[in-house]
């Protein structure tokens, strides 16, 4: 996607009132993903599940994303007197060495920034 497109869809995004998501495609190995998160919160969550991966296993040094799939679709929180959260999650998979590992990634934006968190589907 080119930066026009990509920065046209975020302002179209926002005069709707809407968080752009981006839902571009990025990969840190192998494969593209889809994700809803944009591409710098998405390579960043990426370099977290690698760091998580590999204090899971640290004998393996071959991983390559595979998936992702969103678990639960964007939902906007509205609290009184505070702007309106957008959360959604999203289920990754991570070949390990050959082994499938399935990451949780919880995505949610506070209207300033947005930010992540990680861990291993148990």
């Amino acid at each position: 996607m080119n930066v026009f497109i990509h920065r046209w869809a975020r302002a179209a995004a926002s005069a709707l009132g809407l968080i752009a998501l981006g839902g571009v495609a990025f990969a840190q190995t192998g494969p593209l993903i889809a994700s809803l998160a944009d591409p710098l919160l998405g390579s960043r969550a990426q370099a977290r599940v690698l760091q998580i991966d590999d204090q899971a296993d640290g004998r393996c040094s071959s991983r390559q994303f595979t998936a992702a799939h969103i678990a639960r679709m964007p939902e906007s929180i509205h609290r009184a007197g505070r702007t309106p959260e957008v959360r959604w999650v999203e289920m990754w998979s991570l070949d390990r060495c050959g082994a499938r590992v399935d990451y949780w990634l919880y995505f949610f934006d506070l209207g300033g920034g947005a930010y992540f968190s990680a861990q291993p589907v148990l």
